[in-house]
């Protein structure tokens, strides 16, 4: 398990037509690495979004973080269009990052990636929320949990997808 990463998501809440909730980030691997940029899924079950649910009903965002530094690129969030149930996180490759420059990510270490937000015009069935999930496997029209980074002494960006990248979700609302 020389390369992988642990993403979780936790601290769910919702109030109103919004949930907020963090994601974090662990290297659980055996080599240190240092990260370039990130990219998460988050599915939702059909049935916590209510009646009249449309992909234009729901908007996803970055909220906010501290505990990154050097920050990774701008988040960007958006609906798969192929999948009205999952959304896309993710902040791009950046040329302007550099092996030098880039977040250290040591074995053992967890960062939070930021507090994010899906919004609903329809809201959301009250006590199903526990359907929201990181998206652990390569799936077509899916977004999978994935870093690219440099691991170890090596100089290329590596791509870091399932299977070295395992997810856990704690989210009890």
């Amino acid at each position: 398990m020389a390369n992988h990463v642990k993403f979780q998501l936790n601290n769910c809440s919702v109030s109103g037509n919004r949930v907020e909730f963090d994601v974090f980030i662990t290297n659980d691997g055996t080599t240190d690495m240092v990260l370039n940029s990130s990219q998460f899924g988050v599915n939702i079950d059909p049935l916590c979004l209510g009646s009249g649910f449309t992909m234009q009903s729901v908007t996803n965002g970055y909220v906010g973080n501290t505990e990154v530094s050097p920050p990774l690129p701008s988040w960007t969030a958006q609906a798969n269009r192929s999948s009205i149930t999952s959304l896309r996180f993710s902040t791009p490759p950046s040329l302007s990052i550099t092996k030098d420059t880039g977040l250290k990510f040591p074995v053992g270490k967890t960062y939070k990636l930021g507090r994010f937000y899906i919004d609903s015009a329809t809201g959301f069935v009250s006590g199903l929320m526990t359907n929201l999930k990181l998206q652990d496997v390569v799936s077509a029209g899916k977004t999978v949990c994935a870093v690219n980074a440099w691991v170890g002494a090596s100089t290329i960006l590596t791509g870091i997808q399932p299977p070295n990248v395992s997810t856990e979700n704690i989210c009890s609302i």
